[in-house]
């Protein structure tokens, strides 16, 4: 996809950092080509998310999520174990973003129907819900 141009955009202007990650070398690439004018501000690492997030020692202001097309199989237990390996780097201020969630017949499907339910369970609250969920911690 093309979030990571226009994340970079909004990151580079702000003085912020933007790490993307994607285990295709071919999106990796396209990435960095279109993120290049941004120097710094945005890094491209081609390697599982879960992996890399487990790894990852900086803080997260933002996490982005979007994985696994909802299609592949297992694509909304992916979601959780990304969530799961992100949270020791989520603060109080820290929102997630899980693309390809809809809300549909009582419940959230695609991407985020196993992480929503289990981040509401553990103290983070929707504050948007569309085709994309937004959610940050309760206070």
């Amino acid at each position: 996809g093309f979030f990571t141009y226009i994340a970079g955009t909004v990151v580079h202007r702000a003085g912020g950092k933007l790490h993307s990650v994607d285990l295709s070398e071919e999106n990796v690439e396209f990435a960095r080509t279109w993120t290049a004018l941004f120097g710094d501000a945005v890094t491209i690492h081609q390697d599982d998310s879960v992996g890399f997030l487990s790894q990852f020692r900086e803080e997260i202001d933002v996490l982005y999520l979007d994985s696994l097309d909802t299609t592949e199989p297992e694509h909304a237990a992916h979601c959780l174990r990304e969530v799961e390996a992100a949270l020791p780097r989520l603060h109080t201020g820290s929102l997630i973003c899980i693309d390809d969630t809809p809300w549909n017949g009582g419940a959230f499907i695609g991407k985020g129907a196993t992480a929503v339910p289990w981040l509401v369970d553990h103290g983070w609250q929707v504050i948007y819900a569309g085709y994309q969920v937004v959610l940050k911690r309760q206070n």
